[in-house]
């Protein structure tokens, strides 16, 4: 017994040395967790940025005058229809005459839907060229905006701004508009603080440039020295 006390009086400054230096490994893990920054959020009204971008403006209007230019071009036809079947009925069931002019509207009518469907589709390729490019633009203004104020992450911001309605049909639309919005928000709270948008138009509003092609982009490359540095003159514009 006195031998075995004798070696766990020996082994006991070990453990407790060993034990320290456990701790003293273990010690820097909560410091490198409290080092580690949370994420700056930042949130974005899409919709009240297109509607304060000029360019934005500008290709809506342009999308709204190409579809009245087509309701006119469809209008006229549908007016040359009308016209031809007055004339028809100027003429006797049975009649030769009638039977033409029969022939004759119903190439047109399906001639005039024809038409129709090609000036929807152009309308649509239209929509979608306008929407891409501003999205695009968008996208960049935020990445600008985020990076100028420090944000990490940029959310869509879906305000219920619904205008109140005037009849029941428009209550019914107006809480359809609300169920959508209910259904693709996803910021359901935030302060005035954390609202980019201001930031986003003002970047907007100074019309971005362009991003290069990637041909541009090549021959960008391809002009500056081997060394890589662009060609940008010191301070002083002295070269």
């Amino acid at each position: 017994m006195n031998r075995l006390s004798k070696a766990g009086s020996l082994l006991l400054p070990v453990l407790c040395c060993a034990g320290l230096l456990a701790q003293e490994n273990r010690a820097p893990a909560p410091a490198k967790a409290a080092a580690m920054k949370a994420p700056t959020i930042a949130v974005v009204d899409i919709v009240k940025a297109v509607d304060n971008y000029p360019r934005a403006i500008r290709g809506k209007k342009q999308l709204q005058e190409a579809g009245e230019e087509a309701q006119r071009r469809l209008a006229a036809e549908g007016k040359r229809i009308e016209d031809l079947r007055l004339q028809r009925d100027g003429f006797e069931a049975g009649s030769r005459e009638r039977a033409l002019l029969d022939n004759d509207i119903s190439s047109m009518v399906k001639r005039v839907e024809g038409l129709r469907q090609v000036l929807e589709a152009d309308l649509e390729i239209l929509n979608q060229r306008y929407l891409v490019e501003v999205y695009d633009r968008i996208e960049r203004a935020i990445a600008t905006a985020a990076k100028e104020r420090g944000v990490d992450l940029v959310l869509r911001l879906h305000p219920m701004d619904a205008p109140a309605a005037d009849n029941a049909k428009d209550e019914d639309r107006r809480r359809l508009d609300r169920l959508r919005i209910f259904e693709r928000r996803q910021v359901w709270f935030a302060t005035d603080e954390l609202d980019l948008t201001p930031v986003v138009i003002k970047v907007l509003q100074a019309e971005l440039p362009d991003p290069a092609s990637p041909g541009e982009a090549k021959d960008a490359a391809q002009s500056r020295p081997s060394g890589g540095a662009s060609p940008v003159p010191p301070a002083g514009g002295k070269s």
